[in-house]
């Protein structure tokens, strides 16, 4: 009986999306918007919000013409895969590499990014206090996500956590440099992750989602 309603609730929480990021769902829909999803040669991938340029429209910044029409990007997240060699293994996850939004748009990205890569962290070298209040929100108040505490590498000088396990070690420096030995306690130390992708499927559903 346990074993069953465990789960069930795992199901429920594949499945589910928070209601807060289908609501921006839905203004999308409304606004006319859609998202857009392009993996570069480089390794990055963008995800971004975008629609036709209309006038005396001043949220955003232009994004060119595309399709012979001129598009304004209402919100960007760029994300990357973690560098074993420069932040270490931390368990083979992606980093964010930037990000920029308007109109309350950049939950819905970061969603976007946690389903896409299979696991997100914060950037691993800077973050603004904005992007650390995201990943200190996920950490804390979202029950449909999976976090993952990471490891601090040994050149830290800081008792690890998992001194026997080094795929997640991952460089800790935003988190330390702001926390020192309560590193740990911080959104900026951990990895999210989610165990399907019911935004990703809602948008696709709705034929607002673009992938290049």
């Amino acid at each position: 009986m346990m074993e069953t309603l465990r789960k069930y609730i795992r199901e429920l929480l594949t499945e589910s999306i928070n209601p807060k990021i289908m609501s921006m769902i839905d203004r999308l829909q409304a606004d006319d918007l859609k998202i857009v999803i392009k993996r570069n040669d480089n390794g990055t991938s963008v995800a971004e919000i975008v629609g036709a340029e209309k006038q005396g429209t001043t949220v955003g910044w232009r994004g060119g013409v595309r399709n012979g029409r001129r598009i304004r990007v209402y919100a960007s997240l760029t994300w990357i895969k973690t560098d074993e060699n420069f932040d270490g293994p931390c368990l083979q996850s992606y980093q964010v590499g930037g990000s920029r939004a308007y109109a309350g748009y950049g939950p819905l990205l970061y969603d976007i990014a946690i389903e896409l890569t299979g696991g997100l962290t914060a950037d691993r070298t800077s973050v603004s206090d904005s992007a650390e209040a995201v990943w200190d929100y996920y950490s804390r108040n979202r029950p449909d996500v999976e976090v993952v505490q990471l490891d601090i590498p040994d050149d830290y000088f800081e008792d690890q956590l998992t001194p026997d396990d080094p795929s997640d070690d991952c460089s800790q420096v935003p988190a330390y440099d702001r926390y020192g030995s309560g590193w740990h306690k911080s959104g900026l130390s951990k990895l999210i992750k989610k165990g399907g992708t019911p935004v990703i499927d809602e948008l696709r559903n709705r034929g607002i989602l673009e992938e290049l």
